[in-house]
């Protein structure tokens, strides 16, 4: 008798790889196949990838897997496996994607100190600041309105004129951003600005 031996061996064809919904710890890669095939992602620091979404046994043409527990303003690299009913695995070529970067600025003012009373023309208003990737700038206020404009360089201040402030108490902030617009004020300092606005008193004029 003559038989014809007809098995499957071909593995799924991948195609429309694509990484969307991606935030500072997740992303959900899409991808489909021509032919009905489990679903699964590799992924990790580099093409070595260590870790794995957990393997959905659904055999389907359009898959969707969503990664978790990554690390803000991260690349990654990832790569799709799909395996058929006939256990033909098909992996995809690698890819990257790139988390974004939602950790705010780390700001705080240096100087003056708290509580201290400035006066004059060149009092010096300063802070720290540090980020994640990078800081773009700090912004000082002066009771809440901008002082001056935004220092981008490091180290970050600027000289006050404070007789352009009335006498009196005040509230000093810094405001630090990065690149990604995440922002973070520091806690304020009170200074007192006391400035000799009292004209000379003449007198005995002979």
């Amino acid at each position: 008798i003559t038989v014809t031996v007809s098995n499957d061996l071909t593995a799924p064809v991948i195609s429309a790889v694509t990484a969307s919904s991606i935030t500072g710890t997740s992303a959900a890669i899409s991808w489909t196949t021509d032919e009905a095939a489990n679903s699964q992602v590799e992924y990790g620091l580099t093409t070595l990838y260590g870790s794995s979404t957990i393997l959905d046994t659904t055999l389907v043409t359009a898959h969707s897997q969503n990664i978790t527990g990554l690390t803000s303003a991260t690349t990654y690299n990832y790569r799709v496996l799909s395996r058929d009913a006939s256990g033909n695995l098909a992996t995809g070529a690698n890819q990257t994607f790139t988390t974004l970067d939602t950790i705010a600025p780390a700001v705080s003012l240096t100087a003056p100190t708290g509580g201290a009373t400035v006066s004059g023309t060149t009092t010096t208003v300063s802070a720290t600041a540090s980020d994640n990737v990078a800081v773009s700038g700090v912004q000082f206020k002066l009771d809440g309105v901008n002082l001056q404009a935004e220092d981008t360089v490091s180290p970050y201040g600027i000289t006050w004129d404070t007789t352009t402030a009335i006498n009196g108490s005040h509230t000093l902030t810094a405001t630090a951003r990065d690149a990604a617009g995440n922002t973070t004020t520091s806690t304020g300092i009170t200074v007192t600005v006391s400035n000799d606005l009292t004209a000379p008193v003449i007198s005995a004029v002979t």
